[in-house]
């Protein structure tokens, strides 16, 4: 699991879940909804990431800020990869620096269309809350 240097307050508090999908085969276009059982400060957001391993290590991949309302969050729909493809949903609790970080990370990216992964060890307010495995199937 990965937990970067977010302690106070503890993350687990929240109880942040991922409900759907649920592990198993997925079509390459997902969104991603769960549940938390504490409200979410307004300094920190629910974000998902994709995890593909390449050659033993995880290369994360931030998708977007959930929306939150009352105990449910849910992402925008994403295309997360090819068919066959096998990759790790992540919910994650993002505090404010990281959360500039990433949506930098998708704005520049996206004008690039280039995705590197993250080195999410470098940042100091980003812990995993839940993930699934999934495998992509055709559409």
């Amino acid at each position: 699991m990965f937990q970067s240097g977010l302690k106070e307050p503890s993350p687990d508090k929240y109880g942040i879940e991922i409900k759907d999908p649920e592990a198993g085969t997925i079509k390459s276009t997902v969104t991603v909804k769960g549940v938390f059982k504490e409200k979410i400060p307004n300094d920190k957001y629910i974000w998902v990431f994709t995890v593909y391993h390449f050659n033993s290590v995880e290369n994360y991949y931030p998708q977007g800020r959930a929306a939150t309302n009352d105990g449910r969050w849910k992402t925008k729909a994403f295309n997360i990869g090819d068919s066959g493809d096998k990759l790790k949903l992540v919910a994650c609790l993002v505090g404010e620096t990281a959360d500039k970080l990433l949506n930098y990370y998708l704005d520049a990216e996206r004008d690039r269309n280039k995705w590197p992964p993250l080195d999410l060890a470098k940042v100091n307010d980003i812990f995993e809350c839940d993930s699934v495995n999934v495998e992509i199937r055709s559409k």
